[in-house]
């Protein structure tokens, strides 16, 4: 629910005051490969609001390729559990998943791809303490942890932002720091954790969870800013400002039926609104790759369109 005494000069978009949404949240690894939760990785919250009228971004790109277009009235939102990215722009990116994601026939060729990410490292100090720091991040509940999206956003007509999810801790309403898993060696462990805080029968009071929707306002915005993703945002002047709460109620998520809304649902950053418009050529490698990737979803999962799992 959006603040109802949101400045006026802030109410862009989605965000006017005192709107209210249903929304399907999805926490998911970084990845792209199932794996426990145990394995060192970044950690990704992505919300779909429903309920949001307008033309969006992606369906201008999407005019060809109608069977992929996503609920006209959905917006997406996307985040990571780190306030920046390792790659500082598409070149370095691209470098980094060619030289991660390519086929090794032997472990001749896999010690010389090992090499080669070594040495791209080494010539990126500050990428390098990026990676190894989100790396080694340790999460115990994504109910626990603040995500942030990491590029830069249009807000309005010449505001330059960063999203900021936070989570609200210790007050009534909100989900306790107890509510971790017994077994953190468990493979699913983050799940497992999530369960346990959403459970209805839970016991101890259980109230679900509750986040702040934040956005980072820079004071001064360059070309940089909006292009080189793994630098933070340090400014004095730059402003953190609340705009709306997320509300996540008591409830059992762990079923067949969700599981399978949630490998097929599709989230892009530019089903949006053209006031929250995603700045940068990281962003605009995005649009393409993300459509790209769930078509190839769609297929192997021998399904026509995007499936949208009902509110709750």
């Amino acid at each position: 629910m959006v603040r109802r005494d949101l400045p006026p000069e802030l109410g862009v978009g989605v965000f006017r005051p005192g709107a209210k949404y249903d929304a399907t949240i999805r926490f998911s690894n970084a990845a792209g490969d199932v794996h426990a939760d145990r394995r060192p990785d970044g950690r990704g919250m992505a919300i779909k609001l429903h309920g949001v009228e307008g033309d969006k971004l992606l369906d201008q790109a999407l005019e060809p390729l109608d069977q992929l277009k996503p609920m006209a009235s959905t917006q997406d939102f996307l985040f990571s559990d780190y306030p920046v990215f390792f790659g500082k722009n598409v070149r370095d990116y691209a470098r980094v998943m060619h030289l991660v994601q390519t086929p090794c026939a032997n472990g001749r060729a896999k010690l010389a791809q090992a090499l080669r990410f070594a040495a791209f490292l080494l010539c990126r100090p500050h990428q390098t303490y990026v990676f190894i720091g989100h790396a080694l991040q340790r999460r115990i509940n994504p109910l626990l942890t603040t995500y942030h999206s990491m590029s830069a956003y249009l807000y309005g007509e010449d505001r330059v932002v960063r999203y900021v999810v936070t989570p609200v801790l210790g007050q009534s309403g909100s989900v306790q720091a107890t509510k971790t898993s017994k077994d953190q060696t468990s493979p699913d462990f983050l799940r497992d954790a999530m369960q346990l805080t959403l459970d209805p029968d839970g016991g101890e009071t259980p109230t679900g969870a509750i986040f702040d929707f934040a956005i980072l306002l820079r004071a001064t915005p360059s070309v940089d800013d909006v292009e080189d993703i793994s630098k933070a945002w340090v400014d004095a002047n730059d402003v953190q400002i609340s705009l709306a709460r997320i509300e996540i109620p008591l409830q059992l998520f762990a079923t067949a039926d969700r599981d399978c809304d949630c490998e097929n649902m599709m989230f892009n950053p530019w089903n949006t609104l053209p006031e929250h418009q995603p700045l940068g050529g990281l962003n605009r490698m995005r649009l393409a790759l993300y459509i790209a990737s769930t078509r190839v979803r769609h297929c192997l999962n021998m399904i026509a369109e995007p499936q949208t799992p009902a509110r709750q």
